[in-house]
């Protein structure tokens, strides 16, 4: 199955990242399908799961890398909330599950996950992992992408995004960024053999984010002043920066993982 090329979602694809800039919008799904390894797994056609798939996006960037490949492939995607997957291609099996706790259906030789789970309290990262790696075939690969910051800049990026939360009524829980280690020490502990694949930061500007969550102005104002009054440090590390049209910039720290199932 290979989606349509001229589909109005347009990715280039470099098959390796290795010339990209570590500061690029677009670094995180390039990130993803390096380290899918997708040339070097044997076995065909390939089952691939994207999980908290939003409208689909790092679906369709896998989709189209197959076709370029010309590996034959199926695809589901899950989301905790149905509104998110309205825009995901109906190619796709669709799951509507509560990722933490409700098994995804089937057994897959790829699970990606791209900024699903920054925002999870620990626990709930680690019932999150334990579970789709209960859904991953043996000698599976999983490969997590998400926001993870050092010790010293956490406490400021955590404010920040709890902040987030509560401006757009988001869900009434206590924002936990993880950081590199602890993943790794989560995908071990669920039978997985992982290591860091890649380092980059994510440029972010603020209105476009939260507007995508109906935030005000109010909002927007609100948390543009946060990034704009922040220590000293925690501006020059995450490059804040204010544009006059396009308000607060962020560069957000991203990790992607890769790790095999055992067995």
């Amino acid at each position: 199955m290979c989606i349509d090329a001229d589909r109005d979602r347009r990715i280039v694809f470099r098959k390796s990242f290795r010339d990209c800039s570590v500061f690029t919008a677009g670094r995180s799904l390039t990130s993803i399908i390096e380290a899918c390894d997708f040339e070097h797994m044997e076995k065909r056609p390939l089952s691939v799961l994207d999980a908290f798939a939003g409208d689909g996006a790092v679906a369709d960037g896998i989709a189209r890398w197959l076709c370029e490949l010309k590996i034959d492939y199926s695809i589901a995607v899950a989301e905790i909330n149905p509104v998110h997957l309205k825009n995901a291609s109906d190619e796709y099996v669709k799951f509507c599950r509560d990722i933490r706790t409700d098994k995804i259906d089937g057994e897959y030789d790829i699970i990606s996950v791209r900024y699903g789970l920054h925002d999870l309290a620990y626990d709930d990262k680690i019932k999150a992992i334990q579970n789709l790696s209960g859904s991953l075939a043996m000698r599976g690969r999983i490969v997590i992408s998400d926001i993870m910051p050092d010790k010293k800049s956490r406490p400021w990026l955590e404010m920040h995004h709890q902040r987030k939360e509560v401006l757009t009524n988001g869900p009434n829980r206590e924002v936990c960024l993880s950081d590199a280690g602890d993943y790794l020490k989560i995908l071990n502990e669920a039978g997985v053999s992982a290591e860091v694949k890649d380092s980059f930061y994510q440029e972010v500007f603020l209105r476009e984010w939260v507007e995508t969550y109906g935030a005000s102005e109010e909002t927007i104002a609100e948390l543009d002043r946060l990034a704009l009054e922040a220590p000293r440090w925690i501006q020059e590390r995450l490059m804040i920066f204010y544009h006059p049209k396009r308000g607060a910039r962020i560069y957000f720290p991203v990790v992607t993982i890769a790790g095999i199932k055992n067995g």
